[in-house]
C-alpha cells in the first residue's frame, strides 16, 4: 500500500502488534523526508490496518519476530559492544547471530547425569548457526563446590535448585564476557512451559485426557521423580491425572507448586490460622484472571506475574550480579511483550506444539532436530547428590533431628519421615522439599541462630 501511494523508502522503524484475530496494525515510522501519502499516512507516525489470517500467520507474521522485535534486542546488543548469549534455547542465539559476525554462546549441563545434560543438543544448534560456542560440563563436585557460595549470595530463602547452576554458568561466562543475553521470558508469554501445554489439553478434553485420568491409580503405584525418562513422565501423568478436572484458576496453581498443602503441612509445627489465611490471600493473587471460560492467555499472564518476576528474574539477577555479569533480557522488551499479549493463544500453542509463532520464525534457521527436541526444564540432579555427596549435610546437620528440634520452626517428626522417604527406595518428588528446607535452614543458621 505504501509503495503504490508513491513512498519508495524504506521505513526507518516498524512495530508491529495484532489488535485483533482479524487484523494486524503495522506502526510506521517514516523519515521526515517522505512525502505524505494521502489518505494512508502521513510524515512521522502513522497506522495502517491489514487483514490477517493463517496465511499471514504462516508467510508474514514470523517474520515480525525476526525482523522486528527480535531483531531490535539483538542489533542493540551488537551495537552496545555486548560479549555473549546467555541464552539456553537454541532460537535466541539464532536471533542474536544475525546481528554479528560471531557471536559467542554459552551452555551448561551434567557429566555424571545424561538426563540433565543438554550440552550436546546446544553444541549441535551452535555448528548450525556457527557461534563461538563454550559447553561447561559439570559433576556433582562441581555443584557441592560451589554450594555454601550460592546459597550466602541469597539474602533471603529461594527454593529454586537452577540457581546453583546459573551460579556456576554466571561464574564461567563471566570468564569470557562482561555482558550477556538471557532467553528468560519466551516460554511465559509464548506457553512454552509444560504446564502450558498439559492446560490446553486439559481444556481440550477428549478421549486421551479421559484415560490418562482413569489411569491415576497406575500413576500412583508407578515409581515417579525427575531423575530418568520414565520416572518423570510418570511424575507428570501423576500431577496431570490429578489436577484435570479441577476448575481453571487451582489447576494452574496445582502445577506451579513444587509440592502439596499436605507434604508442607507435615513439616511444619504450631501452623496458625493466620498462616492459613495469608496462604489462602496469596494463592487468589496469583490465579486472579484465570476463568473457565477464559483463554490460555490469562495463565501465560499469571505466569508472567507470579513464575517469571519471583523465580526466573529473581534467580538469573541474583546469580549473575553475584558474578559481576551484566545479563539483559531481549524477550522482556516492552514492544515484544506487547506483541505477544495481543496474539490470540492459538497463535503460541497448539496440538503437539508450543511457542508455535516462534518455532515458525525460525524454521529456517535451526535444525529441524532442536526445533523439535521436547521441552526440558533448566533443573539439577537433586535426587542424585541428595543420596550421595550431600547426605551428611542432610542427615547430620540442617536437617538432622538436633537442628530441627533445637531451632523450633520445623516439626522433627515430619522431617525424619521427609529424610527417612528420601532415601527409600521410592523417594518420589520429594526433592524439591528437601531443597527448600536445606536452603531456609542455611538461611536461618546464617541470619536468625
Amino acid at each position: 500500500q505504501l509503495r503504490g501511494a508513491g513512498l519508495d523508502a524504506e521505513p526507518v522503524e516498524y512495530l508491529h502488534y495484532i489488535s485483533s484475530p482479524e487484523h494486524v496494525r503495522a506502526k510506521i515510522v517514516l523519515p521526515d523526508a517522505v512525502p505524505e501519502a494521502a489518505g494512508i499516512c502521513g510524515p512521522g507516525v502513522d497506522t495502517l490496518a491489514l487483514p490477517i489470517d493463517d496465511a499471514w500467520l504462516r508467510d508474514t507474521g514470523p517474520a515480525f519476530l525476526v525482523r522486528d522485535d527480535g531483531a531490535r534486542a539483538a542489533s542493540a546488543w551488537h551495537f552496545n559492544g555486548w560479549g555473549g548469549s546467555f541464552a539456553r534455547f537454541e532460537r535466541d542465539a539464532a536471533l542474536a547471530a544475525r546481528h554479528t559476525d560471531r557471536l559467542k554462546t554459552f551452555s551448561i549441563g551434567f557429566r555424571d547425569n545424561e538426563f540433565y545434560d543438554e550440552t550436546p543438543d546446544a553444541l549441535e544448534a551452535a555448528r548450525a548457526i556457527d557461534t563461538d560456542h563454550t559447553a561447561f560440563r559439570l559433576t556433582s563436585q562441581n555443584l557441592f563446590d560451589h554450594l555454601y557460595d550460592t546459597l550466602d549470595h541469597l539474602d533471603e530463602p529461594f527454593a529454586d535448585s537452577s540457581a546453583l547452576a546459573v551460579n556456576i554458568l554466571s561464574m564461567r561466562t563471566r570468564e569470557h564476557v562482561k555482558v550477556a543475553l538471557s532467553g528468560d521470558g519466551a516460554d511465559e508469554l509464548l506457553g512454552g512451559y509444560n504446564k502450558h501445554y498439559a492446560e490446553y489439553r486439559a481444556r481440550r478434553g477428549g478421549a486421551a485426557v479421559a484415560l490418562v485420568k482413569a489411569l491415576s491409580p497406575l500413576w500412583s503405584f508407578l515409581p515417579a521423580s525427575r531423575d530418568s525418562v520414565f520416572s518423570n513422565r510418570v511424575r507428570q501423568l501423576r500431577r496431570f491425572s490429578q489436577a484435570a478436572g479441577l476448575p481453571a484458576a487451582r489447576r494452574y496453581w496445582e502445577w506451579c507448586k513444587f509440592t502439596t498443602g499436605e507434604q508442607a503441612r507435615r513439616v511444619m509445627t504450631g501452623e496458625s490460622d493466620a498462616a492459613d489465611m495469608d496462604y489462602r490471600r496469596r494463592v487468589e493473587a496469583a490465579v486472579e484472571g484465570i476463568r473457565d471460560d477464559g483463554t490460555l492467555n490469562d495463565v501465560f499472564r499469571a505466569d508472567v506475574r507470579l513464575v517469571l518476576a519471583n523465580d526466573m528474574l529473581r534467580k538469573v539477577d541474583s546469580m549473575s550480579m553475584a558474578n559481576s555479569l551484566e545479563v539483559r533480557v531481549p524477550y522482556l522488551d516492552h514492544r515484544f511483550v506487547e506483541l505477544c499479549f495481543s496474539l490470540p493463544a492459538g497463535y503460541k500453542i497448539g496440538a503437539g506444539v508450543r511457542k508455535k509463532i516462534l518455532r515458525d520464525a525460525f524454521a529456517s534457521i535451526i535444525p529441524a532436530r532442536a526445533l523439535e527436541k521436547p521441552k526440558h526444564g533448566f533443573e539439577v540432579p537433586l535426587l542424585h547428590w541428595f543420596r550421595t555427596g550431600l547426605r551428611p549435610l542432610i542427615e547430620d546437620d540442617l536437617l538432622s533431628d538436633d537442628f530441627v528440634a533445637g531451632q523450633g520452626v520445623f516439626d522433627p517428626a515430619g522431617v525424619a519421615a521427609l529424610r527417612k522417604r528420601l532415601f527409600s527406595a521410592r523417594p518420589g518428588d520429594v526433592a524439591p522439599l528437601v531443597w527448600a528446607l536445606v536452603v531456609f535452614q542455611h538461611w536461618w543458621r546464617k541470619c536468625m541462630d
